[in-house]
């Protein structure tokens, strides 16, 4: 018994010498963990000059005791056909090579590629795995930005193709896992809900993962995509100013319920990030970052060159938390966390892209497949459909008025079918028809909705119209709002029906006249009482407002829900319409599309950001040839050629906005904004324009868009899957592109054998 423990003991002294000899090597230079007898040196001509040695060991572990600072060298931890991970203990730092091209994508910026010895609070911040920030509960008060060189506790283990990490810090008392694999030419990142410690006064807030992944100079090639809008670009060469400015953008929209806020931006023309997605383009070599959970709560934050180090990096922020403003009795406005956390899983992957896919459309060919792979996009479009015309028939509004209000008829159900009979008179019959205000009280009466309005005809002409359309062929949706109350119109409980703060105020405007309905009232309602009534009026679907563009938290007393939760809910009311009436339409936000079979109010640009250079139609090339989808009608645009190049080249079905009557009727109405929209005055344009689109871009409509390049100032070309490809100009002059020559303010559609459209 005793020559055992002696042999034990041997062993464990050996062991623990070759332990310390290779994980704690004394040598000043920096070296490459081996972590089994074999090694290959593998040459990089990546973001750096960093020796690494090729090694995998599937039976090795890399756990060490908590508090283990690790060694400043590089371990293979991982290895794919396509990619190698490597990781760096001490300097918490992962990299990650492409071997198609040996290029080196890293988590940190290193000196060598920055061009001088980082130091102090410029060096954490750009050398950190992650950022995090928590708050005192006691205090109230939020610390930011705390890196990952912070002191803490590690174990490291390795996992199957990956790396598994646990963090402790001590002076906050949290800490979490994050999980590292590779998969083919992806990269994955998993923060496992259930092990996520919080011991002590302080929550985490939100955790900044890879900050820095990939982060260039202003004099590389290449360019940085975040999903403002329909897209957009900011390129790394040619950008002459520096900003010590961070942007973030909330994915799916504001994160705080503030309505006043809600219009601002919209005023303003501030679009949202609809795609949980992201992308950096190297030369190259480029990667697509996919928030595959967490979305709902997290942002995309954009540093320019100036803040804190002159590198252009984007990362995704998830939230742990939600916060809102208190008002303390000495008229302190503070902003208070709430204790508990939002409870979900948080992943995310990047898709690595070499070559001729290194760019853009290739990452949103990228995204478009991992949305088919994964069930979260609905192929509408079946490959012998043509190209609809949108047309929105606006029925009727309340003019409010000093004594007496006034209701606005524009178009009632029988002008509606006599508007219809027109455009299919003159070869118009593939139309999506929806009806906006056609209800009793007109447009924006909400939350009142039923019965059709009497002075549009009543439920008997709504139901007539409806017989009409389907036996032309035509699809009828009626427009309606479930998110949005107004005092004015009563039929709800503001303390009973709608959003409440963590601190139980119901939340509303200004004014204290426009309040949020929490979504499962309003889902009560509608199954109960709005829907079946619905289905007697024989309408085709429902155009949902709001679903597809506005998410918000909700403290209610009896049904609290999550950002998460109330996308849930709204994709209820968006599929129960599709089993009862067969169609339902949204607006884009990415959590509706495996539901919707048409989405409307897509945008065809980005905010316009002053440090935006180029808006893209990257959400376009997305769902391109899967969901119809419409943009801004076209009787609303200054210039009606631009308006059609634009729909052409951002792939639009044509759509209008018509009523009966004279727009001038809405003068006094909240509903001024339609200042031309008589359908005599478009009827000829509208049917022109369909005839068109059909004839010379009807073979791409099922067709996936795989491509979209600037070629020059004002020249397009967009590419489809089936081969044909489409030139726009905007120019007033000839512009010649690939030796074609494309009349002014207008395009050209050629196809794979060199037949000109």
């Amino acid at each position: 018994m005793n020559k055992r423990k002696a042999i034990t003991a041997v062993i464990a002294l050996v062991l623990s010498f070759y332990w310390i000899l290779h994980f704690c090597g004394c040598t000043g230079k920096q070296e490459v963990l081996k972590l089994n007898s074999y090694a290959m040196t593998v040459n990089t001509t990546g973001s750096d000059d960093t020796d690494r040695t090729a090694d995998i060991a599937a039976t090795s572990d890399l756990a060490q005791p908590a508090g283990f600072a690790g060694t400043d060298r590089y371990v293979k931890a991982a290895e794919t056909d396509i990619l190698v991970m490597y990781y760096n203990s001490a300097q918490c730092a992962i990299d990650i090579e492409d071997k198609r091209t040996g290029f080196v994508w890293s988590s940190s910026v290193k000196d060598d590629y920055y061009g001088s010895p980082l130091s102090g609070p410029a060096a954490k911040n750009v050398q950190s795995l992650f950022h995090f920030s928590v708050t005192d509960f006691d205090k109230a008060f939020v610390v930011t930005n705390i890196a990952s060189h912070g002191d803490k506790q590690v174990t490291e283990r390795l996992t199957d193709n990956g790396l598994s990490v646990d963090y402790y810090f001590p002076k906050y008392n949290v800490g979490w896992t994050v999980e590292f694999w590779l998969e083919g030419d992806k990269f994955y990142i998993d923060i496992p809900q259930d092990k996520i410690i919080e011991d002590g006064k302080h929550g985490i807030v939100s955790i900044n993962m890879l900050p820095c992944f990939g982060a260039s100079r202003n004099d590389e090639d290449g360019y940085i995509f975040y999903p403002d809008g329909s897209g957009a670009l900011m390129y790394f060469k040619g950008r002459n100013f520096s900003l010590p400015k961070q942007y973030s953008f909330s994915i799916y929209g504001e994160s705080r319920v503030d309505l006043d806020l809600y219009h601002e931006n919209a005023l303003l023309g501030l679009k949202t990030a609809m795609l949980p997605v992201f992308g950096l383009k190297r030369g190259e070599n480029a990667f697509a970052a996919i928030l595959d959970n967490g979305e709902h709560d997290a942002v995309i934050n954009l540093a320019l060159s100036g803040y804190i180090a002159d590198v252009n990096r984007i990362s995704a922020e998830f939230r742990f938390r939600k916060d809102y403003f208190y008002t303390t009795s000495d008229n302190k406005v503070l902003n208070i966390f709430e204790k508990a956390m939002i409870k979900t899983q948080r992943r995310m992957h990047y898709q690595f892209l070499a070559g001729d896919d290194a760019n853009y459309s290739g990452m949103a060919n990228a995204y478009r497949k991992y949305l088919l792979d994964e069930g979260r996009i609905s192929k509408v479009i079946d490959k012998d459909d043509g190209i609809p015309l949108g047309l929105d028939l606006f029925m009727g509004v309340i003019e409010e008025r000093l004594l007496f209000d006034k209701y606005i008829t524009m178009t009632t159900f029988d002008q509606a079918k006599s508007i219809l009979r027109e455009f299919i008179d003159h070869g118009t019959n593939n139309i999506l028809v929806n009806l906006i205000g056609w209800t009793q009280n007109g447009y924006g009466a909400y939350p009142r909705h039923l019965p059709p309005g009497r002075k549009l005809g009543g439920a008997r002409k709504l139901k007539s119209l409806a017989e009409f359309a389907r036996s032309e062929g035509l699809k009828l949706y009626v427009q309606d709002n479930f998110v949005d109350a107004y005092s004015k119109n009563r039929k709800f409980s503001k303390r009973n029906d709608t959003v409440l703060t963590e601190a139980r105020m119901v939340i509303s405007n200004k004014e204290q006249d426009e309040f949020l309905l929490n979504p499962a009232i309003s889902w009560n309602k509608f199954t109960s009482s709005y829907i079946p009534k619905i289905e007697n009026y024989g309408v085709d679907g429902i155009s949902f407002e709001r679903f597809g563009s506005l998410l918000y938290h909700d403290f209610h007393r009896q049904y609290p829900l999550t950002r998460e939760g109330t996308a849930e809910y709204w994709n209820r009311f968006i599929s129960e319409t599709k089993e009862r009436l067969g169609h339902a339409a949204a607006e884009g936000n990415a959590y509706v599309l495996p539901f919707v079979d048409r989405l409307f109010n897509i945008p065809v640009s980005s905010s316009g950001y002053f440090f935006t250079d180029e808006s893209i139609p990257f959400y376009q090339m997305v769902v391109h040839g899967m969901i119809p989808y419409s943009s801004e009608p076209g009787n609303l645009f200054y210039d009606m050629e631009i308006q059609k190049l634009s729909w052409v080249e951002y792939g639009c079905m044509p759509y209008f906005e018509l009523t009966y009557e004279n727009s001038n009727l809405l003068k006094y109405t909240e509903y001024n904004a339609l200042f031309s929209s008589q359908y005599t005055d478009w009827l000829e344009t509208a049917v022109s324009l369909y005839k068109e689109f059909n004839e010379r871009l009807g073979k791409v409509w099922p067709q996936n868009m795989i491509s979209h390049e600037r070629l020059s100032d004002g020249v397009y070309r967009v590419g489809y899957e089936n081969g044909i490809k489409v030139y726009i100009n905007y120019n007033d002059r000839y512009s010649k592109a690939d030796g074609y020559e494309i009349p002014p303010r207008d395009y050209l559609v050629v196809e794979e054998g060199g037949n000109i459209r």
